[in-house]
């Protein structure tokens, strides 16, 4: 399509970082989520690399199954974490990474250099994206 162009995960990305350590306990993952309006946040190993990622939908499950008089601020987010989560690189095209998403069913990536996070690209950013381009461009849609 002429005038189209190529764009990049890094043009997209959020990059406020809210992260964790992975003994962090998974009350101060979910009072993140609540307090900054995020469904995933980033666990960080101790050299400050990419460890995992811990989404509500990982609490929700343990919530869930969660036995009555079991203090939830005793189990570490690394017990319930995905580990060695799908990531992309800032420079990658966002086509690339919608389909890592669709591909592996996520709502948000990891943006990483090897293992050191960047940003995370979310549903919500691509959403975003898409609003804008329909709004400048309606003719397309």
């Amino acid at each position: 399509m002429a005038g189209t162009r190529t764009r990049f995960v890094r043009e997209v990305m959020a990059t406020g970082l809210r992260t964790v350590t992975e003994t962090a306990s998974i009350d101060d993952a979910a009072r993140m989520m609540e307090r900054y309006g995020i469904r995933q946040v980033l666990v960080l190993d101790a050299r400050g690399e990419l460890a995992g990622l811990v989404s509500y939908r990982a609490l929700l499950r343990l919530f869930s199954t969660h036995r009555p008089g079991e203090p939830e601020e005793a189990i570490p987010v690394a017990a319930v974490m995905e580990r060695d989560p799908p990531t992309i690189g800032p420079d990658a095209p966002l086509l690339d990474a919608v389909r890592l998403m669709l591909d592996h069913g996520l709502s948000a990536l990891p943006v990483t250099d090897g293992l050191r996070p960047l940003g995370v690209l979310s549903e919500h950013d691509i959403l975003e994206l898409t609003g804008r381009l329909m709004e400048r461009h309606p003719e397309r849609w």
